[in-house]
């Protein structure tokens, strides 16, 4: 084929029906929609343009898209939304990673105004909706879970007993023993329910009680 191969509804262009290896510098065009090019011996893959959306169909087995950088923009190339690098991480609303090491995996990013993400379902108390965090030895190790509905709980926890722990740029805080509950103050080693650590020049226990449970 030295031209255009252009199938639009001309008569003498229906149904071509082409065997063996074809080869064309040129373009290959459907010139309407809701007409599929189809590629296999059932015609697994397909494409097609509705007039509104374009899908591409795989009857059977997977579809693998092998690429080294996939990426996603807007119609005019203008504006990337989205991007697979070469090292798999996900990234939206950036062309780069621009967190630590060990937290790139996935980059959602905004330069000109907020960003956030939102996990919304059911409105009632049965649902939660949840972030697990886990290794290769246990897929749910740690969480983050609210209880949707009306006054659903918010649970921040572990299937261990390791700390929860509060920390900035100082240091740590303030933890929660993962065995005892005991609550540590500027001490990463409490030994009662509530314990403040060294340093402290005055203590105030006006709004502290502490009591026993029988």
């Amino acid at each position: 084929i030295l031209g255009d191969l252009d199938v639009d509804g001309h008569t003498n262009l229906d149904n071509v029906s082409i065997a063996g290896v074809t080869t064309t510098t040129q373009n290959i065009r459907i010139g309407a929609d809701n007409k599929y090019l189809k590629i296999g011996a059932d015609d697994d893959l397909a494409f097609v343009h509705t007039g509104g959306e374009a899908f591409i169909t795989n009857a059977t087995g997977h579809l693998t898209h092998r690429c080294d950088v996939h990426k996603w923009e807007n119609q005019a190339g203008s504006a990337e939304y989205v991007r697979i690098d070469s090292n798999g991480r996900v990234i939206i609303g950036a062309t780069g990673t621009i967190g630590n090491s060990y937290s790139d995996n996935f980059t959602v990013s905004e330069a000109s105004g907020n960003v956030g993400m939102q996990f919304a379902g059911n409105n009632s108390t049965s649902n939660y909706a949840s972030i697990y965090f886990g290794d290769a030895g246990h897929r749910q190790k740690h969480f983050i879970e609210t209880q949707l509905g009306t006054n659903g709980h918010f649970t921040i926890g572990t299937i261990g007993t390791g700390p929860i722990r509060f920390t900035n740029s100082s240091g740590e805080h303030l933890r929660i023993n993962g065995s005892s509950g005991n609550i540590g103050i500027a001490t990463a080693t409490p030994l009662y329910r509530v314990d403040i650590g060294d340093g402290v020049n005055a203590v105030s226990y006006t709004h502290l009680r502490a009591h026993e449970t029988s």
